[in-house]
């Protein structure tokens, strides 16, 4: 289920773990989307809405995050003249564009997305170490009032 949600995340998606049930949830983020193809999407995020507080909540990368995984690769990346080219296209407009063009016309594609998904699987595994970390911590807190 992790590599789900970490497909997920990478996709754009928010995912909820629900708890109860072991029942993954997930919708398109509803801060990034102006139109969510209608009512379809409404069932879904009412029936987040109603289990929101038993799931453990996984939320899509912030724009910075994204940018700063594509930075970690260049530095994984031995072919110095693909380095340039993905440096360049970082640094010019429209990055995220201009950094997959790069990317897929090249021989490292296939250890960008290897990378890249070993990095959202990573995401996930700490996401869920917080989340307990912090379920411990609120135990201890109840016990003591």
């Amino acid at each position: 289920m992790i590599k789900e949600i970490a497909g997920h995340l990478d996709c754009g998606n928010n995912c909820w773990y629900h708890i109860p049930t072991g029942e993954m949830l997930w919708a398109r983020n509803r801060d990034r989307e102006f139109e969510l193809e209608g009512e379809t999407w409404d069932e879904v995020f009412d029936e987040i809405d109603r289990k929101r507080s038993e799931c453990v909540p996984f939320e899509c990368l912030e724009t910075h995050e994204s940018f700063r995984i594509m930075e970690s690769f260049i530095e994984e990346v031995n072919d110095n003249s693909l380095r340039v080219r993905l440096i360049t296209a970082l640094n010019n407009r429209k990055p995220f564009r201009n950094f997959k063009a790069v990317i897929d016309n090249s021989n490292y594609r296939q250890a960008w997305f290897a990378f890249k998904d070993k990095w959202y699987i990573k995401h996930v595994k700490d996401e869920i170490e917080w989340y307990n970390r912090k379920q411990e911590e609120d135990d201890v807190v109840d016990e003591a009032e």
